[in-house]
């Protein structure tokens, strides 16, 4: 009886856990008529430092970027907590792989080179802090459109004066080359999810808002869909999910 006690006991402690980390990760703000995106942007997050990393020429591209990690300051020269993947690429004593066109980590920005210009483009003067950037080059995914996506935290949401998980996600889109930067997703919409189809050239991404404003994404909000046109020169994202066609029965 004792043994059952002491397992029960360690599985409510563990749930306990779990539902603490879980609602600490979740993004809290209250949105109303009144909110701007302004009052959320920082112009520096001091609990970060900014370290220019080595470059990583893109295969099969006349491009080389330049990605600029940012290390805690607590944790300056520990550059095991950053990973470039494509490969078998290794750099330094960080273990870390550059593979499939993606940067894994928390960097705040990338400088574009074109090797054959000697052109440098920064994609964007803001402060985020870009978790994950996809890399599609047209040799390797599609011989029609060519760009980059990132996701990342561009708004101090929770209002701590730092840019990280706990505060809302976004998604982002650039030219191959870094130029034309821009935002694809909503202020204080939740980034959750895309889609790359090759077949009609089309990106497909998911985002929930805080539907009755209690400051928490949670099931019970709205998910909406949107679509971005990848051939067209200015990509904007369109709500889909409105059609007729995608409506649910009630």
């Amino acid at each position: 009886m004792k043994k059952v006690f002491k397992i029960t006991l360690l599985i409510v402690t563990l749930t306990q856990i779990a539902t603490s980390c879980n609602t600490e990760s979740k993004p809290q703000v209250v949105i109303d008529e009144n909110t701007v995106a302004e009052d959320f942007v920082i112009q520096e997050d001091t609990t970060m430092v900014k370290v220019l990393s080595l470059p990583v020429y893109i295969d099969s591209t006349q491009y080389i970027y330049h990605p600029t990690k940012l290390l805690s300051n607590r944790t300056k020269n520990d550059s095991r907590r950053f990973s470039i993947s494509k490969n078998s690429y290794e750099s330094g004593n960080s273990n870390s792989k550059y593979s499939h066109y993606r940067f894994n980590g928390q960097y705040a920005g990338f400088a574009v080179e074109n090797i054959k210009t000697g052109e440098i483009i920064k994609i964007t003067d803001q402060e985020i802090n870009f978790s994950n950037v996809k890399i599609y080059n047209k040799l390797e995914y599609n011989p029609r459109v060519e760009f980059v996506l990132y996701e990342g935290h561009d708004l101090d949401t929770n209002k701590d004066e730092r840019l990280n998980h706990r505060d809302v996600s976004a998604l982002f889109i650039s030219n191959l080359d870094g130029s034309k930067f821009k935002k694809l997703s909503v202020d204080f919409e939740e980034y959750l999810s895309y889609s790359f189809l090759v077949a009609n050239d089309k990106l497909y991404f998911q985002t929930v808002k805080d539907l009755n404003g209690d400051g928490k994404y949670e099931n019970d909000d709205e998910y909406l869909n949107y679509v971005v046109d990848l051939i067209k020169e200015d990509k904007q994202a369109i709500r889909y999910d409105t059609e007729p066609a995608f409506k649910q029965n009630q």
